[in-house]
């Protein structure tokens, strides 16, 4: 797949080619929405204190919470 970034985000208002692989443990919730994804991911810059206050509101985010890891195609076998 791609991951889209607004013009404003990446000087180039490039797509780079990604392959999502999920964790040796994955939720079955994450998995079956990694089903479900698109090719091309459209992606807007947000506030990273917005996201984990919203999700995670007294614990920040640890290895466990990781769904998926997003790596870049041409260097996955």
């Amino acid at each position: 797949g791609s991951l889209k970034f607004p013009g404003d985000a990446i000087h180039d208002d490039s797509s780079y080619s990604f392959r999502a692989h999920p964790p040796c443990s994955v939720h079955r919730k994450a998995y079956e929405l990694s089903l479900q994804m698109p090719t091309e991911i459209r992606l807007e810059p947000i506030p990273l204190t917005q996201i984990l206050t919203d999700i995670f509101q007294k614990e920040g985010p640890d290895i466990g919470d990781i769904g998926l890891y997003f790596y870049p195609a041409d260097t996955v076998n």
